[in-house]
């Protein structure tokens, strides 16, 4: 049996578990994942650690992120529950980095790569592509910083073009069979090399992808010069995909919706505004607010099924003056309405 580490503190202890796990006498789930099975844990982790950043301020200044002192919470999170908010992105960011150990361990397995060999790599790749840090480049502001690392990355990529033909051209002496073997791998290798300039990863987001190919475009001085600009092909658009509507054509309307969404990814790009995060918010606020009104029928002893749309709005507006409220001032207002109600004889509705 595998004795766990006494350091639970060292990277090389998560190492330790990892390997562990993995070993005859370890998780039977863990030793029959792959490289291909864990994929989707990993998009789920990143996007578990997304939803607990949304909860995070910001306001903390990049000297003090040293300190002890505990990061305030933003959105819908009290001050009060900043060490809960702290607590979870510690958890979150713990899980991620157990996929990342986790496909290390695989790799190794496979004497493909080392957790070593990933540090190193990650280490060299952030070095080389700051020489304004590392080195004596200079730059004066973030948009230099942004030039100056597509420019490295592109590089990089000539570079590893050229390594990728010298390994195609020694494979060429390889018998049949044994090219056979390596052709699904070649083919493979080959997408990865060419993926142009929009070289995003199948499974981004598709607002977040729309935002990047803005971007991607707009370095290449193509692009529209003002908000403005933008905000006219979205009425363009919006027009498009009500003829789509009006057509009943079901493609048309896909098509004409995609085009809707991509230009709203521009006016967000324009904005500066993250596209991924804007509806992200507004669904976690429509969630809250929903779940208040179900609350606030239920305290008012009210069937949700039974009330009218003008009745669920009066709902609505009467949780708006409630959300402002603290949980126990809102009691307070509870039990003074109901003592004040019951001295003017005013009977509350029987329970069903």
């Amino acid at each position: 049996m595998p004795r766990p580490p006494e350091d639970t503190k060292s990277f090389s202890s998560l190492m330790q578990i990892v390997a562990d796990l993995r070993s005859p006498d370890g998780c039977p789930w863990d030793r029959v994942q792959t490289h291909q099975s864990l994929a989707p844990f990993a998009i789920e982790e990143a996007y578990e650690l997304a939803e607990i950043l949304d909860h995070v301020s910001d306001d903390t200044p990049a000297s003090n992120l040293g300190d002890s002192k505990p990061v305030e919470s933003k959105g819908d999170s009290k001050p009060g529950d900043s060490k809960l908010v702290d607590s979870k992105l510690k958890d979150e960011l713990g899980d991620l980095l157990f996929q990342v150990a986790l496909h290390a361990q695989i790799a190794q397995e496979r004497k493909a790569f080392t957790i070593e060999d990933v540090l190193q790599n990650l280490n060299q790749k952030m070095i080389r592509r700051h020489p304004h840090v590392f080195a004596e480049s200079q730059v004066k502001n973030v948009e230099e910083v942004w030039t100056q690392w597509e420019k490295i990355k592109a590089a990089e990529k000539v570079r590893e073009r050229a390594e990728h033909g010298q390994h195609e051209r020694k494979s060429d002496g390889l018998t049949s069979r044994q090219s056979g073997e390596q052709n699904s791998h070649q083919t493979s290798s080959s997408k990865l090399m060419n993926k142009g300039i929009f070289d995003f990863p199948p499974t981004l987001p598709s607002l977040q992808r729309a935002y990047k190919i803005g971007t991607k475009a707009q370095k290449r001085k193509f692009d529209w010069n003002h908000l403005k600009d933008v905000q006219a092909k979205l009425t363009e658009e919006l027009t498009e995909f009500q003829e789509a509507i009006e057509s009943k054509n079901k493609s048309a309307m896909q098509d004409e919706l995609g085009d809707v969404l991509f230009t709203i990814a521009q006016i967000a790009r324009h904005l500066e505004i993250e596209p991924e995060q804007a509806p992200s918010k507004s669904n976690h606020k429509f969630e809250t607010r929903f779940e208040s009104m179900l609350k606030l029928a239920s305290v008012k002893d009210l069937a949700w099924e039974s009330l009218s749309d003008p009745e669920k709005e009066a709902l609505e507006r009467d949780q708006d003056f409630t959300q402002k409220l603290s949980s126990s001032t809102v009691r307070k207002f509870q039990r003074r309405f109901f003592a004040r109600s019951n001295k003017q004889n005013i009977s509350r509705p029987a329970k069903e």
